[in-house]
């Protein structure tokens, strides 16, 4: 029983890493605009695909292309702030809302125009790691790469906003936009450097994802639900409660799929997000100072 349920518990613990990664882009930019960033998958994934271009058509090695598309990522994110959120920045959330879901559909349909709807697989299929298959894991090195990532950006993050200057001003912002605007704390800045740490952290994440499955635009669609039910679950505007809630979402899904049905896994998530919102609709952790 024990040994069934390694696989399952690693599976999920790699899946719930990279809805964490993704949930922390949409925490972390509510907690400074107060506003839901519904097109931060498309954005993730569209500049995830320059890696696709910049391998196949451009020559670039992978390590290049991988920077090149963090650095698109950034970009785009800072792109989408500028022209979709900033205007929006004093008006009310339900136009936000609604430039939001168009910026999400146009870069949807973007990356299908430029990339095509086919899965693009650009690597051999990952072996596991020799030395821990020995152990019983059976991880390859795009799945370990996400675990890394996820415990070097939650550390790197907690450490940025709780200890540091900048920290203070994201915090002072997600508080009182107009209090942090009076004491002089650039409020457009920090909400452009939100975007811009989102869209790199999720732009990596999808690239370590894709490294091991392929890429398809409609990632965008599937990671951007699951990161936005961790944020909502966990809390949002808190790091911490979107980190935790990514992870648990993943062990779920696929205890649900191991020992339950396959076909429910997709649903139960979901079933997860209706429970909490009706149980705590501020979800599982309150948004606390530091997180």
């Amino acid at each position: 029983m024990i040994s069934s349920a390694i696989g399952p518990i690693v599976n999920g613990l790699v899946d719930g890493a990279a809805y964490a990664l993704i949930g922390i882009g949409f925490t972390l930019i509510y907690g400074v605009l107060r506003r839901i960033h519904f097109a931060h998958g498309q954005v993730c994934v569209g500049a995830a695909f320059t890696f696709v271009a910049a391998t196949e058509r451009w020559g670039l090695d992978s390590v290049s292309a991988a920077l090149l598309a963090c650095v698109v990522g950034g970009f785009l994110g800072l792109v989408v702030e500028r022209v979709v959120y900033r205007p929006m920045l004093r008006r009310p959330a339900i136009e936000a809302l609604a430039a939001s879901i168009g910026a999400a559909i146009f870069l949807e349909n973007a990356t299908l125009l430029l990339h095509g709807s086919e899965i693009r697989v650009l690597t051999r299929p990952s072996e596991p790691i020799a030395w821990l298959e020995s152990l019983g894991l059976f991880l390859t090195i795009p799945q370990t790469a996400i675990l890394l990532v996820a415990v070097a950006a939650f550390v790197l993050l907690y450490v940025l906003v709780a200890h540091t200057r900048i920290g203070r001003a994201i915090r002072a912002v997600g508080e009182s936009m107009e209090a942090a605007e009076r004491l002089g704390v650039p409020v457009e800045r920090i909400g452009a450097l939100a975007f811009v740490i989102g869209s790199v952290l999720g732009t990596a994440t999808v690239l370590l994802i894709g490294a091991d499955t392929g890429f398809y635009p409609a990632m965008s669609v599937e990671l951007g639900l699951r990161g936005f039910t961790a944020a909502v679950i966990g809390s949002v505007g808190s790091i911490r409660g979107a980190a935790l809630a990514g992870l648990a979402i993943g062990l779920v899904e696929h205890a649900v799929s191991a020992f339950v049905d396959p076909a429910f896994r997709e649903v139960v998530v979901y079933v997860l997000l209706v429970v909490v919102i009706a149980i705590r609709p501020r979800g599982l952790l309150d948004r606390l100072e530091g997180r």
